[in-house]
C-alpha cells in the first residue's frame, strides 16, 4: 500500500475512531489494532488524546488539523490529521500523520538555555520586540530594580513607577530601534535610595536586515559616577561588548529561526532535485551567504557534478560543472570526507577558480550518510575569514539533516518508479500475450520501454544471421526512413556489447563511451543510452534500445533491471507468437494451393490466371510487391506481364535479357533466389524509374512441361526479411502457378492462332493491293489515300494521315485522311520542328517507327489539331499496356536514301492497348509502300521533267544559241584589231565584247544546269569539303583587282565528309563569289564555318557563309535560288549561279536558304546556309575540279 511507504507513523480511523489502517512503525510496535477504537488501545495517552479533533467533532474547514503531543519515552511528535471523503461511498476517513520533532524542540531548548546563559550575567538585561513587549527580562535586572520578572515580562516597555516622571519612553523607545539609545537616569532600585543606573539599547535585526526588536542593558553605575576615569573606560568596554554580544544574539537567534526552517522544508519534500534547491536557497537567505551550492557525487565517473545553487552569481557557474575528487577545496572535502574551511582562497593551493572569481573565502561540507558520500555542500563569500567556529558547526548538522533528507526522498522515489515499473511490466505481459503478430508485439514493446524508462526514443532490432545485420522492425518517436536507409551492424557500438555479453549495457555518457558509434550519435542526438539483449535459449536474437532519460537525467541501475524483465517478456512472446505464425502460415499455403488447383480447372483467361495466384499468396505470405516474368525465347529476354505493388507501371515497361539481374538468373538457372539484403549481392539490378530503396527479393522460377516458362518475383521493402518457411511456400505456389499459366497458355494460343490467321488473310490481301498500285505507278493521291483507308479498314486502327514534307517551307502538308471527322481536311500544315520533336530517338520503337506516349509528352492538349475524346485527355492511364488519349504513333516515309519525305500517323487502336511489336511490323510495311509510292512519283516526275530541259538546252545550246553567239565574238575580236577605228568606236566594241562573253558564259551555266539535272547518286562518291573551300577562298581572292578580298574559313581538314561529285567546287564557288559580288565596300569579308547538326532525318554539315553585303529582303528569300532570279539585291545578273547551287545542293540530298547576319535587319548582309549530309569517312577522296 502507497501509505506503508511514508516516512511517518500512520494511523486512519472512521467517524466513530475505529482504527481501519495502522502503518508499519506502530503494527511493529503495538500489534495489529485494525477495528478496534483509538481511545481503548496502548495508542491512547492524555497528551495525545487531548484536542484530537476527531472527538472534538470539529467541521470540514479545521483540517488538516496540526498539534504537538509528548509520548511517555520523552520524544515530540507532531501530529498532522486530514479528513478523506470517498466520493463514491461518502464515507469520512481520518488519517493521522505523527513525525519525530525532538530534534526541532531540541534546538527550541538551545534558546531556553541560551537566556539561562544571560541569567548568568550581573548587568541587567531586557529584550523587546519591535512593539515595545518586554519578551525577556534576566536574573540581573529582578536584583536591580526588585521587581519580579514574571510581573513585567509581556507587558509594555517598562513600569511607569520606576522610571523618572519627565521621561519620553516613546521617544527613547524609537530612537532605540532606530539605531539605539543610550543615558544614565536616577531610579529607586530595591525600595532603597536613588541610585544612577546607565541604559544602554541596541536594535536587533535578522540576517535579512528586519528589524526584530531591542536589547537593553542596565547597570547601577552609582560608584563608577564617583570615579570618573574609571567608569569612562568601563563604559567604553561595556559599550563595545554589548555591541558584539547584541550583534551575536541577533546572528545566532537568526541563525536558529533559519535551522527550524530548513528542517521543516527539507523533511516535507520527497522530490531529491527539488529538495538540494530549496535548501541552498534557505541556507543562502537564512545566512546570509552570497553563495551556495551542492555538487552531487556520480560514482560511475568519479566526479562531483552541479546539482542546485543559489546566489548572486549563479549566472557565473556551468550548470554542466564537474569536479574530479582533489580537485580544489571542494574535491579534497570530497575525498577525504572532512569539512575544510579557508579564509582566503589566494593563500590556499588547493583553490581553483570554477566560474565565480570574487571569491574570497571558502567553506566545503561533505554530505555524508552512514559513510556513504552523496555530495558536497559548498559556500563561498566575497569576504575574507566569512565563517566562525560557530557557522561550521550549525551548518554541518544542517547538512547531516540534507543527507537524511535526500536518502529518505530517493528511496521514496525509488519506491514509486519500481512499483509503476512493476505496474506497467505486469500490464505489458499481459498485453503481448494476446498479441499473435510479431509486428505488433514489437511496436508494443518500443512504446512501453520509452514509457517504463521515461526515455525520449526507443527501438526494437532484430538480428539476422546470414548477414550479421540489425534490423530495426518498430521503433518509438524515431523516423522509420532513416532507419530503412542505413545499415545497423550487429557486432558494433553499445548495441553489439549487449547482444555479445548477452548482458543489458547501461551508458550516461555516450560520446564518452569506447564502443560509441559516431554516425549513431549525430543521426538519433544520442546522449544516453540502456540496450538490453533479446534472449532465446541463450542465443541473443534481438535488442531493445531506449535513448536518453527525459530532463537530462541518467539511467539507473532499476532501469537496467526493468529493461532486461521486459526484454525477457517481449523475447517469449515474440517466439510464441513466431512459432503460432509459422504453424497458422502452413496450414493457410495449404487452403491456398488447394484453391488454386480447384480454381485452375475452370480458370482460362492468363491474366485471370496471375490475378488468382498473387491473391492467394499474399493472404499466406505477405509482400509488397510482385511480379510476374515470362520468358521470350526468340529474344532470350524476360518480360514482364503482370504486376502489383509499388511501381507497377515502372515495372511493366521494362524487358530485360535472361541471366541479367537475380531475376534473369533464376530464369537461366532455374534455381531459386532468396536474397535478404541484395546490396550486398552483384547481381542485383534496378528498375529504371524507381527509387533505390533497402528491399528483400524473393524469385522462384515457373517449370512448364519441358522448360523454364517463367519466373515470379516478390519484395519486401524496407527491413523486412523473408524466412525459409516463406521460401518453401512461395516455390510451392509457384510450381502451382506454373502449370495454371501453362494451360492457360496452351488454350489461348490456339484460340489466338485462330483469330491472327484470318486478320493476317484480310491484311495480306490489302498490302497486296497496295503494291500492285505502286507496282502500275498509280496516282499518288489515290495511292495514299488507299493507304490510310485500307489502315482504318483492316490493321486495327480507327484513325490515320499521311503527310509529306514541303522542303521549301519546311514543313509537313497533310496529303491523306481516315477516319477523320469533315471538318478535319487535307492541305493543312504543320511545322517540321514539331514534327521531329515527336521523331527524338528516345521515342523510336522500331525501325521507322516512334511512339510518344501521354506521359512522356512535354506539351499540352493545346499542341494538338485534332483529338476524338477531350474529356479523356487529362486522364490518368487505364493500365500499363492501355492505349492513352493523347499517345501518338508515327511512322517516318523515307526515301531510298533514308532522308526523311513525310509521315504516317495512326491512332486509337481498336482493342485500345499499346501497339504491339506485330503490329508495328505490318505498319511499318505499310510505310515501307508510301515511301516507294512516293519516291517513284517523284522519280517519274523528276525525270519527265529533266528529260524536256535537256533536250531543249542542249538545242539551244549546241545548236543556234551558240552558233550565233561565236559568229559574233570573231566579228567584233577582229573589228578591234583595225586600226582605223577611233577611241570612241573602240570603247563601244569592247563593251560589246564583253556583253557577248557574258551570254558564253550564260550558255556555259545553262549546259552545267542541264547537266546538273541530269546527275544520279550514282556518280556521287564521300569528299572531304575542306577541299573544295579551300579551293573557292583562293579563286574568289584573285577575281577582283578593284576590291580587297578577306575570305575567312573556319573549319578543319579531314574532319567534314559528305557524298558528292565534282560539281561541289562549283557549289562553294558560286556561294562565296555570290558574297562578294553583292558587298559594295572596297574591303570584302566573308566568313565560312561548319556545323553540325541532328535530327531523326539523320546526321547533317551546315556550311555557313556570312557576308555584310546589301543582303536579302524577306520577300525575296525563298525565291532567291529560283532560274533568272535576278534583281533579289539589288545588283544586276543573270540569275543562273544560285540556281545552280540550289539544283546542286538538292541532288546532294540537301537543303540550301538565306538568314539575315543580324536577325530582323536584312540590310546588315546575309548568311547562306547549306546543309548537306553527313558520309562515313573511309571512302573520302580529294575534291575534283568541277567539270567543263
Amino acid at each position: 500500500m502507497l501509505l506503508d511507504l511514508l516516512p511517518y507513523r500512520t494511523v486512519v480511523v472512521r467517524d466513530d475512531r475505529t482504527v481501519i489502517y495502522l502503518g508499519p512503525a506502530l503494527r511493529e510496535e503495538y500489534g495489529n489494532l485494525v477495528g478496534k477504537k483509538c481511545f481503548e488501545t496502548a495508542l491512547a495517552s492524555e497528551d495525545f488524546c487531548k484536542n484530537c479533533p476527531v472527538a472534538r467533532g470539529m467541521d470540514d474547514s479545521a483540517f488538516p488539523f496540526t498539534r504537538t503531543a509528548r509520548a511517555s519515552d520523552g520524544t515530540t511528535w507532531e501530529v498532522t490529521v486530514t479528513r478523506y471523503e470517498d466520493e463514491e461511498t461518502g464515507e469520512v476517513y481520518y488519517i493521522s500523520f505523527e513525525r519525530d520533532i525532538t530534534e526541532s524542540v531540541s534546538k527550541e531548548e538551545f534558546l531556553t538555555n541560551m537566556y539561562s546563559s544571560l541569567d548568568q550575567m550581573t548587568d541587567a538585561v531586557m529584550v523587546f520586540d519591535a512593539n515595545g513587549n518586554v519578551v525577556y527580562l534576566n536574573k540581573a535586572f529582578e536584583s536591580l530594580t526588585g521587581i519580579p520578572r514574571d510581573k513585567t515580562m509581556g507587558g509594555p516597555t517598562a513600569d511607569a513607577s520606576l522610571l523618572p516622571a519627565n521621561f519620553d519612553v516613546t521617544r527613547a523607545f524609537k530612537d532605540s530601534l532606530e539605531g539605539g539609545w543610550s543615558g544614565d537616569m536616577t531610579l529607586t532600585v530595591n525600595g532603597d535610595s536613588p541610585a544612577i543606573v546607565h541604559i544602554e539599547t541596541s536594535p536587533v535585526v535578522d540576517g535579512h536586515g528586519r528589524l526584530l526588536g531591542v536589547v537593553g542593558v542596565l547597570r547601577n553605575v552609582t560608584r563608577e559616577k564617583s570615579e570618573k576615569v574609571e567608569l569612562e573606560k568601563y563604559r567604553t568596554q561595556l559599550e563595545k561588548k554589548m555591541e558584539a554580544r547584541t550583534a551575536e544574539l541577533a546572528r545566532r537567534v537568526s541563525q536558529l529561526t533559519t535551522i527550524n526552517k530548513i528542517s521543516r522544508v527539507v523533511t516535507s519534500i520527497l522530490d531529491p532535485d527539488e529538495l538540494m534547491a530549496e535548501f541552498t536557497k534557505s541556507i543562502a537567505a537564512g545566512f546570509g551567504y552570497q553563495h551556495v551550492v551542492i555538487l552531487a557525487m556520480d560514482k560511475e565517473r568519479g566526479e562531483l557534478q552541479f546539482k542546485a545553487g543559489h546566489g548572486t552569481r549563479m549566472n557565473e557557474i556551468p550548470r554542466d560543472l564537474r569536479l574530479k575528487l582533489k580537485e580544489g577545496i571542494i574535491g579534497h572535502a570530497a575525498f577525504f570526507s572532512e569539512t575544510l574551511v579557508t579564509g582566503d582562497v589566494d593563500a590556499d593551493p588547493r583553490y581553483v577558480v570554477k566560474g565565480i572569481r570574487t571569491t574570497k573565502s571558502e567553506l566545503a561540507i561533505p554530505v555524508l550518510f552512514r559513510g556513504d558520500l552523496i555530495g558536497v555542500l559548498d559556500i563561498q563569500s566575497e569576504a575574507k575569514d566569512a565563517f566562525t567556529r560557530n557557522d561550521v558547526t550549525l551548518l554541518e548538522m544542517l547538512t547531516d539533516i540534507l543527507a537524511t533528507a535526500i536518502v529518505n526522498a530517493r528511496t521514496f522515489t525509488e519506491s514509486k518508479e519500481r512499483e509503476h515499473a512493476l505496474t506497467v511490466l505486469d500490464r505489458i505481459s499481459k498485453q503481448i500475450s494476446f498479441r499473435q503478430e510479431p509486428g505488433v508485439i514489437l511496436d508494443q514493446v518500443a512504446r512501453d520501454a520509452a514509457s517504463l524508462l521515461k526515455g525520449e526514443k526507443a527501438m526494437v532490432g532484430l538480428k539476422e544471421e546470414t548477414t550479421n545485420k540489425l534490423v530495426w522492425v518498430a521503433s518509438y518517436n524515431v523516423d522509420r526512413a532513416i532507419l530503412d536507409k542505413l545499415d545497423f551492424s550487429a557486432a558494433k557500438g553499445v548495441t553489439g556489447r549487449a547482444l555479445s555479453r548477452l548482458k543489458t549495457e547501461v551508458v550516461n555518457d555516450y560520446m564518452a563511451d569506447p564502443d560509441f558509434r559516431i554516425r549513431d550519435a549525430e543521426i538519433f542526438n544520442i546522449k544516453s543510452i540502456v540496450s538490453a539483449p533479446l534472449i532465446i535459449e541463450g542465443r541473443g536474437i534481438g535488442v531493445i534500445n531506449v535513448y536518453n532519460r527525459l530532463g537530462d537525467g541518467k539511467f539507473t541501475r532499476n532501469d537496467s533491471i526493468f529493461l532486461s524483465s521486459l526484454a525477457d517478456h517481449a523475447a517469449i512472446a515474440l517466439e510464441t507468437a513466431n512459432l503460432m505464425s509459422s504453424l497458422n502460415q502452413r496450414v493457410r499455403s495449404q487452403l491456398g494451393l488447394l484453391d488454386i488447383a480447384l480454381s485452375m480447372q475452370r480458370q482460362i483467361e492468363i491474366g485471370g490466371t496471375y490475378e488468382y495466384v498473387s491473391d492467394k499468396l499474399r493472404e499466406v505470405v505477405w509482400y509488397d510487391s510482385l511480379t510476374f516474368y515470362r520468358v521470350d525465347d526468340e529474344r532470350s529476354m524476360l518480360v514482364p506481364v503482370h504486376a502489383r505493388g509499388s511501381y507497377p507501371d515502372q515495372v511493366m515497361s521494362e524487358t530485360f535479357p535472361v541471366g541479367e539481374g537475380i531475376t534473369g538468373h533464376v530464369a537461366k538457372t532455374g534455381k531459386a533466389e532468396l536474397v535478404n539484403d541484395p546490396s550486398l549481392d552483384t547481381r542485383a539490378t534496378k528498375v529504371e524509374g524507381t527509387p533505390d530503396e533497402k528491399e528483400a527479393i524473393m524469385s522462384i522460377p515457373l517449370r512448364g512441361r519441358e522448360k523454364i516458362i517463367g519466373v515470379m518475383t516478390i519484395y519486401r521493402e524496407g527491413s523486412r526479411t523473408f524466412t525459409p518457411a516463406d521460401f518453401e511456400i512461395v516455390q510451392l505456389f509457384a510450381n502451382q502457378a506454373a502449370v495454371a499459366v501453362e494451360n492457360s497458355e496452351l488454350y489461348m494460343a490456339e484460340e489466338r492462332l485462330l483469330r491472327d490467321s484470318r486478320t493476317k488473310v484480310a491484311q495480306m490481301s490489302r498490302v497486296l493491293e497496295l503494291t500492285t498500285s505502286v507496282m502500275y505507278m498509280d496516282d499518288l493521291d489515290r495511292l495514299l489515300d488507299n493507304l490510310v483507308k485500307a489502315v482504318v479498314d483492316t490493321f486495327g486502327y480507327k484513325r490515320a494521315s499521311v503527310s509529306l514534307l514541303d522542303l521549301s517551307r519546311n514543313v509537313f502538308v497533310t496529303k491523306a485522311l481516315a477516319g477523320f471527322p469533315e471538318w478535319v481536311v487535307l492541305g493543312r500544315t504543320v511545322p517540321a520542328e514539331r514534327v521531329l520533336e515527336d521523331m527524338r530517338d528516345e521515342f523510336k520503337i522500331a525501325e521507322t517507327t516512334y511512339y510518344v506516349k501521354f506521359e512522356d509528352q512535354e506539351y499540352g492538349i493545346e499542341a494538338f489539331d485534332f483529338i476524338a475524346h477531350p474529356e479523356r485527355a487529362d486522364l490518368p492511364r487505364a493500365a500499363p499496356d492501355a492505349w492513352h488519349e493523347r499517345d501518338i504513333l508515327i511512322l517516318a516515309l523515307n526515301d531510298r536514301s533514308g532522308r526523311l519525305i513525310g509521315y504516317m500517323m495512326v491512332d486509337e487502336p481498336m482493342d485500345q492497348k499499346m501497339p504491339s511489336k506485330e503490329q508495328i511490323d505490318v505498319l511499318e510495311v505499310l510505310a515501307g509502300i508510301a515511301s516507294i509510292g512516293l519516291e517513284n512519283s517523284r522519280l517519274y516526275e523528276r525525270q519527265v521533267l529533266a528529260v524536256n530541259e535537256i533536250a531543249l538546252l542542249n538545242d539551244l545550246m549546241t545548236h543556234d544559241i551558240n552558233n550565233f553567239n561565236q559568229g559574233i565574238m570573231g566579228y567584233i575580236e577582229l573589228l578591234l584589231q583595225d586600226k582605223r577605228l577611233d577611241e570612241g568606236q573602240k570603247k563601244y566594241a569592247e563593251k560589246a565584247l564583253v556583253q557577248v562573253r557574258n551570254n558564253a558564259r550564260v550558255i556555259d551555266n545553262i549546259r552545267k544546269l542541264a547537266k546538273v539535272r541530269s546527275m544520279s547518286e550514282d556518280d556521287f562518291t564521300v569528299y572531304d569539303i575542306h577541299g573544295p573551300i579551300v579551293s573557292a577562298v583562293q579563286a574568289v581572292s584573285k577575281s577582283s583587282a578593284e576590291k580587297t578580298i578577306q575570305v575567312v574559313p573556319n573549319l578543319a581538314k579531314g574532319a567534314h565528309f559528305v557524298r558528292a561529285n565534282g560539281y561541289i567546287n562549283d557549289m562553294f564557288l558560286n556561294v562565296i563569289m555570290n558574297a562578294v559580288k553583292f558587298d559594295s565596300a572596297k574591303v570584302v569579308r566573308v566568313e565560312v564555318t561548319v556545323d553540325e547538326v541532328k535530327d531523326s532525318r539523320g546526321e547533317f554539315w551546315v556550311v555557313s557563309v556570312s557576308d555584310r553585303g546589301r543582303g536579302v529582303p524577306d520577300d525575296r528569300k525563298q525565291t532567291v535560288f529560283e532560274r533568272f532570279a535576278t534583281g533579289a539585291t539589288g545588283v544586276k545578273g543573270f540569275g543562273l549561279g544560285l540556281s545552280i547551287v540550289g539544283t546542286i545542293v538538292e541532288k546532294y540530298q540537301g537543303r540550301i536558304w538565306v538568314e539575315d547576319r543580324v536577325r530582323g535587319d536584312f540590310s546588315k548582309g546575309s548568311v547562306f546556309k547549306v546543309m548537306l549530309p553527313k558520309a562515313d569517312p573511309k571512302d573520302a577522296k580529294a575534291a575534283l575540279p568541277g567539270p567543263a
